[in-house]
């Protein structure tokens, strides 16, 4: 994955690949908030039922807040390359950002 935020592709305003406008959106994420948007999913762990449910709707919560800030950072650039949001579906950045 490092390659990917690395290449020249990147950083080419004119590019207007899906997966390299989406890998620009989170080269962007990950300088803001010097992380990759979170999955959501709660790795394997030993756990009490309620610690674990807990710790699940804290990972949900805060997926969330990642897919939103990664879509707004998404739209920027697209508004700024001349396309329409509505280029790149909501599912295919919910599934982006998860794979992350």
């Amino acid at each position: 994955m490092i390659e990917v935020l690395e290449d020249e592709k990147i950083k080419d305003k004119n590019e207007k690949s899906p997966f390299w406008i989406l890998a620009t959106a989170l080269a962007k994420f990950k300088e803001e908030t010097g992380t990759l948007p979170l999955s959501g999913k709660v790795p394997d762990m030993i756990s009490t039922t309620d610690f674990y449910i807990t710790l699940q709707n804290i990972y949900v919560e805060k997926a969330a807040k990642d897919l939103e800030l990664f879509t707004k950072i998404l739209h920027e650039i697209l508004a700024e390359r001349g396309l329409f949001k509505e280029s790149i579906k909501n599912e295919d950045i919910k599934m982006f950002c998860q794979n992350a």
